[in-house]
C-alpha cells in the first residue's frame, strides 16, 4: 500500500497519481473479501451457494444506501469508501453466520485467519525499511521489491511454519511431488 504512489507514478504517470488513496482503500477491501472467499468456499464445498448469494446481496444493499452519500461528500475516495465499508459489513456478517451455521470454534477460524497475518508484517516492515534507502524510481525497481516481497513473505511462512508446525512446507512438498509425478 505504502508503495502505491510510485508504483502508479512510474506505471501510469503523474495524471494517475490523484487516484492512489482510491486504491490503496480498495486494496484493504481487497483483504475483506478474500476472507468473505474463504467462508464462501466452504458454502460451496457444502452444496449452499445461496449462502454467498446472500452476502453478495447485502454488499449490494449496503452500497446502494451509501454511494451516492459518500460520493458526493468525498469524490473518488467516497466511492471507494463504500465499497471498503460495504465489504467489511457483509464480511463480518458472513463471517459471524458462517462460523455459526458450520459450527465451527470461532478461535480455530480466528487461528486460520490470523495466520498470514505475521507473514504480511514481515513483508511489510522488510519492504518499508527498503524503500527508506532505496526508493522505486524504475519498472526494474518495481520488480526488484516484488521479488523482494515474495522473498520477505516466503521467508515468513518458512521461520512460522518451522516454530508453530503449521504444516505449510509438508502440504507444499507432498503436492508439488503429486505434481510432478503426473
Amino acid at each position: 500500500i505504502f508503495l502505491a504512489p510510485s508504483i502508479v507514478q512510474i506505471i501510469f504517470g503523474d495524471v494517475w497519481v490523484p487516484m492512489v488513496l482510491s486504491m490503496q482503500i480498495l486494496l484493504v477491501s481487497g483483504y475483506f473479501r478474500g476472507v468473505a472467499g474463504m467462508i464462501g468456499s466452504i458454502f460451496l464445498a457444502i452444496g449452499r451457494p445461496k449462502h454467498s448469494t446472500y452476502n453478495q446481496f447485502l454488499t449490494l444493499i449496503i452500497m446502494a444506501i451509501l454511494i451516492i452519500p459518500l460520493t458526493l461528500q468525498f469524490g473518488m475516495e467516497g466511492t471507494a469508501l463504500t465499497v471498503m465499508v460495504a465489504t467489511l459489513i457483509s464480511t463480518c456478517v458472513f463471517v459471524l453466520y458462517g462460523i455459526n451455521y458450520l459450527e465451527l470454534p470461532l478461535s480455530r477460524w480466528l487461528f486460520s485467519v490470523v495466520i498470514p497475518l505475521p507473514n504480511v508484517l514481515i513483508t511489510f516492515v522488510s519492504l518499508w525499511l527498503i524503500s527508506i534507502f532505496y526508493p522505486i524510481s524504475s519498472l526494474l525497481n518495481i520488480f526488484t521489491f516484488g521479488t523482494l516481497g515474495l522473498m520477505a513473505y516466503t521467508t515468513g511462512v518458512l521461520i512460522l511454519d518451522r516454530i508453530f508446525n503449521y504444516g505449510f512446507v509438508e502440504i507444499v512438498s507432498t503436492n508439488l511431488r503429486q505434481m510432478l509425478s503426473s
